[in-house]
């Protein structure tokens, strides 16, 4: 059986969320809103952030700063001068994953950044890492920075391929949450 927040462990995130949001945001509904998703996403991830309470009130300050960010981002942001007025399509999962492997394999392997920007984004990228469960952790490293197959990686952990894929996903989901002011300082080309 998985396990579940207490109300008193909810009414404790969703206080630390609310703090970490109201950093980023003077609006009540875009802190309420933040707060909201971030307890709500560590309540669905439990299994994939670190078991801590520190951690997970760590884990649970940067979701609810990184979301009021992009709510705030998107209440004011400008109409786009596309065609007929039209923004672009929401970036896909697919995409984020993509994005998320290349910041990965960034920050575990060196990077080609300058040093004093490198050392910044490895500072950020590793406060976000410890965030992490272990086993996710585990999973993302083997795939990303080791370059090994989901095969590679069940038989490596004595586990089937389509668990490793599962918990691989799952694994890369609760790292676009927490990467997603880093990834935008891999975006543009350096």
């Amino acid at each position: 059986m998985p396990a579940e927040l207490s109300d008193d462990e909810i009414k404790e995130f969703h206080a630390v969320a609310e703090r970490a949001a109201a950093k980023v945001s003077r609006d009540p509904e875009v802190i309420g809103e933040a707060a909201d998703f971030a307890v709500a996403e560590l309540a669905s991830r439990l299994d994939n952030v670190s078991p801590e309470t520190p951690e997970r009130r760590g884990w649970v300050a940067v979701v609810a700063r990184n979301h009021a960010l992009r709510l705030g981002q998107k209440l004011h942001r400008e109409l786009a001068m596309g065609r007929a007025g039209s923004l672009p399509p929401p970036m896909s999962d697919e995409q984020e994953a993509e994005r998320v492997e290349f910041l990965i394999v960034e920050m575990r392997s060196g990077g080609g950044q300058s040093l004093g920007s490198f050392v910044a984004d490895k500072i950020d990228f590793e406060n976000a890492w410890a965030l992490i469960s272990e086993q996710d952790r585990l999973l993302l490293d083997l795939k990303y920075a080791e370059g090994l197959s989901s095969k590679e990686i069940a038989d490596k952990l004595g586990k089937k391929h389509g668990t490793i894929d599962n918990q691989l996903t799952a694994a890369k989901k609760a790292a676009v949450l927490l990467f997603a002011d880093l990834l935008g300082d891999f975006d543009q080309p350096g």
